[in-house]
């Protein structure tokens, strides 16, 4: 192993090495040394990533980097959730070992910070120079867990109410979406004054800030396995359109654990891995935890009974870079945030986030724990403190147990209500009602048919509360529970090939509907004939791209909506990208109150007439990607090296191993494997695949040295390491 550092700390000796793959190698002897090595190793490896982030989520973008308006509405958007909000209660909140844990993870990031110059790519960029402070740890924690995850269920609920005000009937809407119960307001809708989406496309083109909607993970007990011990396998579907990769691959080592696996930049942890007793991973749980409220509004105040009231007023003030500042103003009441100018008179709404307030240290405490968890209830028990991160965690022991614990907040719902459309906000009856209990969340451990799997699904089944209003659906669950279900026994290398797997359940379900309407024809035989799978020589698989973007615009398009908004909602938003099994639905069933089975067909065959016509080329020459430097993506000439690609990554909206590419808020977004991990919990290793490579240093060996065995769907093995050796 390459000797990078010998630290020595407040915490004790901290050695750091990189192994042969160019993973760090944490070794301490405290717990908190470890964490200062974790901090050190975050500065010096991916010092951008670390350093944007601060600046992002702590809303001083136009104080440390650049004061445009640009970098104000950044500040303006993170400001309004405040993310920075109150780190005094919430640390005090935190246990002793907690607090030295963090402020260690801090230390380590200024030791390397201080003992040189930033990177030249942040000098040239402009950044401020400044020392790191665990508030800024606890601002990046929380807005993880809300940009890319929270905030997109909150456009979507706008999306909805503007579609009951613009002709879609509350029928037909409960159709689409199921768990739609509410009463029909729509006449109200029309007179809100909605204020376009706030995050603004600034914010959506900063790469360091990934979008978190998609993932699978699964976790087979002792008995499935042919070693015995419990197997565990995770593929979270971030971004990988960027350099460096999202995750640091990280293997940390104290007198008590070994642990390889993934960490954040900028946040102390282990957030995806195992140690000798235990591994874990996230998915995005589709959680609702956004509610809006309708407020009337006369003169800046808001009604209540027979009598107007004041709005509480936060001002938040922005330093400008260069000198200056700017005042920001956000009025609250107790249904949240107001968004509009009250002074106007008319109607509002007032967004609340379950975990705007009283979070952060919980999540913390939560997360430190894994590292000492022993088994799955000791696992489980720590997840149930995750308040603000809304994840599917899987976990299993070195016993053969395997579990599942849903982790966030939700509110309590109003009687006949689904969290999914803005409610009166005079109303007692819809008054906020406080947050859903950890307990009530959904849980499993140990089911008879040994593996429990989660692929952003609905998991209201497995709880007695119903967090999941809205899910990504059951395609990629379902293929992963049958081909598991089809072997008797697994390893660990065996479960690769699901991860890989390109097949379509999707495309299969569509194509079985129409197929006595495909003409006939070269390229009706060829997509008669495709396997449903989305390699790179798939032409079947451009074809079925044409057609059921065609039999959308077809439908919803031009019976429903406006082919212009739908083509809008596929070339400008993730609305089809995370939901189309919603349409689908409608498309397969059909009947009312949207289409007769007679129109849809013959929607689709003119899209079948539409899709087929012409040339067709394969799908490796429809899809290249290009991965952009977190700075200088696209601005410099390809052949200095910063930027990736362009590379071809296969997979569909719903195959298990998804690739999907689509442009939302003004920034091109994917969802793709952007981590693969396999553990066999009876092996001292871990087998696992980055689209990147260790380092955002673009001259060093270890910039892209994992992108080629991810683009081969190939895995390397990752060694646990043996404990520290207690010193004499």
């Amino acid at each position: 192993m390459q000797l990078l550092a010998r630290l020595t700390s407040p915490y004790g000796n901290v050695v750091i090495r990189r192994d042969e793959h160019g993973i760090p190698v944490v070794e301490a002897q405290t717990r908190a040394g470890l964490y200062f090595g974790q901090g050190f190793i975050q500065a010096h490896d991916r010092q951008i990533q670390t350093l944007l982030m601060k600046a992002i989520f702590t809303g001083r973008m136009s104080e440390l980097l650049r004061a445009d308006e640009s970098s104000v509405a950044i500040d303006t958007y993170m400001r309004r959730y405040r993310f920075s909000a109150d780190p005094e209660r919430e640390w005090e909140k935190l246990p002793s070992h907690c607090r030295a844990n963090l402020q260690a993870h801090a230390d380590g990031i200024n030791s390397c910070l201080r003992g040189r110059r930033l990177v030249w790519e942040l000098r040239v960029a402009g950044l401020v120079r400044e020392d790191w402070g665990w508030r800024d740890t606890l601002a990046i924690g929380r807005g993880f867990g809300f940009v890319g995850l929270a905030d997109g269920q909150g456009t979507l609920e706008k999306w909805l109410m503007q579609l009951l005000c613009h002709g879609t009937t509350l029928a037909q809407l409960r159709a689409l979406f199921p768990s739609i119960c509410d009463p029909d307001f729509s006449d109200l809708y029309r007179k809100v004054l909605v204020v376009n989406e706030l995050v603004p496309a600034s914010v959506r083109e900063l790469r360091p800030v990934p979008a978190l909607r998609s993932s699978n993970n699964w976790v087979v007990a002792g008995a499935r396995s042919a070693s015995g011990a419990a197997l565990a396998a995770s593929d979270p579907h971030l971004d990988v359109n960027r350099m460096p990769a999202i995750w640091q691959e990280v293997i940390l080592s104290d007198l008590d654990v070994s642990f390889a696996g993934v960490g954040l930049p900028g946040v102390p942890g282990a957030l995806i891995g195992r140690t000798q007793h235990l591994s874990w991973s996230p998915t995005y749980s589709c959680i609702d935890s956004i509610d809006f409220r309708i407020e009337e509004c006369r003169g800046g105040r808001y009604r209540r009974g027979d009598g107007w009231q004041d709005f509480s007023k936060r001002i938040e003030v922005l330093k400008l870079k260069g000198g200056g500042t700017r005042e920001l103003v956000f009025l609250e009441n107790e249904n949240g945030i107001l968004q509009g100018d009250a002074r106007t008179d008319g109607y509002y709404l007032v967004e609340n986030y379950a975990a705007l307030y009283d979070c952060g240290a919980s999540d913390l405490e939560g997360t430190f724990g894994l590292l000492d968890a022993k088994t799955v209830r000791d696992g489980i028990a720590c997840v149930q403190k995750v308040k603000t991160e809304s994840f599917n965690w899987l976990l299993a022991d070195a016993t053969g147990d395997i579990g599942y614990q849903m982790s966030g907040r939700h509110f309590v719902r109003p009687e006949g209500t689904s969290g999914l459309l803005p409610l009166p906000g005079w109303e007692e009856r819809y008054a906020y009602r406080g947050f859903v209990d950890g307990e009530r969340l959904p849980q499993a451990s140990n089911p008879p048919e040994g593996f429990l799997v989660t692929a952003n699904d609905d998991r209201n089944g497995y709880g007695t509360s119903r967090p999941c209003a809205i899910h990504m659906g059951s395609y990629r669950k379902d293929r992963i529970t049958s081909l598991l279900a089809g072997r008797a026994k697994w390893t660990a290398a065996d479960m690769g090939a699901i991860q890989t797997d390109v097949f379509s359940p999707h495309a299969e379900a569509l194509l079985e509907r129409f197929a006595v309407l495909i003409p006939d024809g070269p390229n009706g035989r060829l997509l008669k004939s495709w396997d449903r799978r989305y390699t790179a020589d798939a032409k079947g698989a451009v074809l079925f791209e044409r057609f059921y973007r065609a039999v959308l615009r077809n439908t919803f398009g031009r019976l429903a909506w406006g082919a212009n908004v739908v083509e809008h909602l596929w070339d400008e938003t993730g609305i089809f990208a995370g939901l189309y099994h919603y349409f689908d639905r409608v498309l397969l069933e059909g009947g009312e109150p949207w289409f007769s089975k007679s129109q849809i067909d013959e929607a689709a065959k003119n899209a079948f007439a539409e899709a087929l016509d012409g040339d067709c080329p394969t799908l490796a020459q429809t899809r290249k990607i290009r991965m952009g430097h977190l700075l200088f993506g696209g601005k410099l000439p390809s052949f200095i090296g910063f930027d990736g690609g362009p590379v071809f990554i296969p997979g569909a909206r719903a195959s298990i191993c998804q690739a999907q590419f689509f442009r939302e808020g003004g920034r091109d977004v994917s969802f793709c494997p952007s981590y693969r991990l396999l553990v066999d919990m009876g092996a001292d290793h871990i087998l696992t695949t980055l689209p990147g490579g260790a380092t955002d240093r673009r001259f060093s060996r270890w910039y892209k040295n994992e992108l080629v065995r991810y683009l081969k769907g190939e895995y390397k093995r990752v060694r646990l390491p043996s404990r520290v050796a207690r010193a004499d």
